[in-house]
């Protein structure tokens, strides 16, 4: 049985909740391209508003840091694969539509951007929070 390579079982982490870490519903961590897009939207957001906070080297380090250390953390963060009503899934991607016009209209997108990609890890973050705080009050 040369080849043959028996496959892992599904990863579960310790903050998920005893659900798979990775599922149809949830990434394990942030997903790469996520973690890439809070990057370039903040340099992106620096040359639009000029604000010298993001322009720091310690905030764009720190950004960095950040996203590289929410891929591997074992909280669940939404995948968008399935939506809950056709409302949401409107929302979720006219805001990026939206995004990418202002970007084409060299209008401040790439700031409009940021804050989606900031949206997206708070709402995470908030969910595993909320979740480990129900748990506890159960226990």
């Amino acid at each position: 049985r040369s080849g043959y390579v028996k496959p892992l079982p599904d990863p579960v982490g310790p903050g998920c909740g005893g659900r798979s870490a990775i599922d149809d519903a949830n990434f394990s961590g942030i997903p790469m391209p996520v973690a890439a897009l809070l990057v370039v939207t903040a340099v992106m957001a620096w040359h639009e508003t000029g604000w010298a906070f993001f322009g720091n080297t310690g905030v764009l380090v720190g950004i960095v840091c950040l996203s590289a250390a929410l891929m591997v953390v074992p909280i669940p963060f939404r995948s968008f694969k399935q939506f809950q009503s056709a409302g949401t899934r409107a929302l979720y991607f006219g805001s990026i539509g939206g995004g990418l016009l202002l970007l084409a209209l060299q209008l401040p997108g790439g700031t409009v951007l940021f804050g989606l990609m900031v949206l997206y890890v708070l709402q995470g973050l908030g969910s595993a929070v909320f979740a480990r705080c129900l748990r506890s009050a159960s226990e």
